[in-house]
């Protein structure tokens, strides 16, 4: 992929309470820069916009605004929300500190509503949304930087570390520490609902180690884990990778066989496919959601009355429920230095039927990639489980499953949309129509 170009708008306290900081024109400081591919906006802003336009971080929030024809020619804008600069840095020439309500906040139209909820909190007439994640607070990134500098302290020797934010979002906070040796770990915070994510990774490290990413440390309570050196393997993803990624699954689901008690002990969730169909129901008629879906109510009912009987299909071939990862794509399988396959990001975690980490894999395949690559993606992973059930009737009834998973994954991406800010909602809001095409495709109508 080419490089992209974004337009940031940069929120910054200003000296006094109720101020900001503004530029030469009187407007919030903004420049345009590259992200290189390969690379996120939030790591393009730390390493490159920062420096260059005088400011300090750590990032609070970086907000972007995409629309429906975005291509990778487009000029994204982005909000970027800074804390109060250090004290002794010198603003850039021209730079003022300026009354917040005595100006206006001339960003993307895209992007003002966020701006008017930002400069609402810093007059201290809106508190921020109890939803927000606690990465976008002061004081969080020193936190979880010197947690995880003592953790590799206590773990190995380690030499000088520099630190960056590779993603900041509603759900989840990643960042990237590497040393001169060219070692490379991955920081990562989730938010309240995927807090279980540490506890269950510390216990697969545990369980199945050389099968998931390696584990330094975890912080449960907080939602914090530090993995291994994966290298540059942990932000990039192959969709073809699948003939070595299903079988890496399957391994380590056959090695979990007889734990699955503790893999929910250690907080993995059960949802029973008895429960599906109800669930799928609740979404599908949850205002919250219906920017994300054009189902009408009687369609809706024709997908859940075909729901409720394709479940009881599953059940009736007995299939076992085994961990799931629940968001198994080509992002979340590492390759090591000596070719491993491992699998990491286990905020989805579930004991349910193998075949629900099929769609997501799927998902991740573009319109220009044909039926035949779709058809590998499942012989890939029902090449491992004919033991089960046969290559040839884990086929036959691909349509059902993928229909059946695809409610699945819509219930999962419902509860992260009621748990996340709505100004966020368009960070993962897609998944809902995604994942119901799914269900659609399985549902003449």
């Amino acid at each position: 992929m080419t490089e992209q170009r974004r337009t940031a708008w940069f929120a910054v306290p200003g000296a006094a309470a109720g101020t900001a900081w503004v530029d030469a024109t009187g407007n919030l400081p903004t420049l345009t820069f590259s992200v290189s591919s390969g690379s996120t906006t939030v790591r393009a802003v730390h390493g490159v916009a920062l420096p260059e336009i005088g400011l300090r971080g750590p990032v609070l929030e970086c907000r972007l605004h995409t629309t429906d024809d975005w291509t990778p020619e487009t000029v994204v804008p982005v909000f970027v929300e800074l804390g109060r600069q250090p004290e002794g840095w010198i603003p850039p020439p021209g730079w003022s500190s300026a009354a917040l309500d005595g100006f206006d906040l001339a960003v993307d139209p895209g992007l003002a509503a966020r701006a008017e909820q930002w400069r609402a909190e810093q007059l201290g007439r809106g508190a921020p949304d109890p939803l927000a994640p606690a990465w976008s607070r002061p004081g969080w990134y020193g936190d979880i930087v010197g947690w995880a500098m003592a953790a590799l302290a206590a773990h190995q020797p380690v030499v000088p570390v520099t630190v960056e934010p590779v993603r900041l979002w509603g759900i989840a906070a990643m960042l990237r520490l590497a040393d001169a040796g060219g070692r490379v770990w991955w920081c990562k915070a989730t938010c309240d609902l995927f807090h279980r994510e540490a506890a269950v990774t510390a216990f697969l490290a545990q369980a199945v180690p050389g099968l998931v990413a390696p584990v330094v440390a975890v912080e449960p309570a907080r939602g914090w884990v530090l993995l291994g050196d994966l290298g540059e393997a942990a932000a990039t993803g192959d969709a073809t990778s699948h003939t070595t990624a299903y079988p890496a699954l399957r391994e380590l689901q056959r090695a979990l066989t007889g734990r699955e008690a503790d893999a929910l002990a250690a907080g993995a969730v059960h949802r029973p496919l008895a429960a599906l169909p109800d669930a799928f129901a609740d979404a599908l008629a949850d205002p919250l959601l219906s920017d994300w879906h054009d189902v009408a109510p009687e369609r809706a009912g024709q997908l859940v009355a075909w729901l409720h009987r394709a479940v009881g299909e599953v059940a009736e071939l007995g299939l076992p429920d085994v961990v799931v990862h629940g968001d198994f794509h080509p992002g979340n399988v590492a390759t090591l230095a000596g070719g491993e396959r491992v699998v990491f990001d286990w905020s989805d975690a579930a004991l349910g039927p193998p075949f629900l980490d099929v769609p997501t894999w799927l998902s991740w395949l573009s319109d220009d990639d044909d039926e035949p690559e779709r058809a590998r993606v499942w012989e890939s992973f029902a090449t491992g489980w004919a033991d089960v059930l046969p290559a040839d009737a884990w086929r036959a009834r691909r349509t059902l499953f993928e229909g059946v998973a695809g409610a699945y994954h819509v219930v999962s991406y419902a509860g992260i949309l009621r748990t996340t800010e709505p100004s966020r909602h368009d960070e993962h809001g897609s998944g809902i129509g995604e994942f119901l095409g799914f269900v659609t495709a399985a549902v003449p109508g």
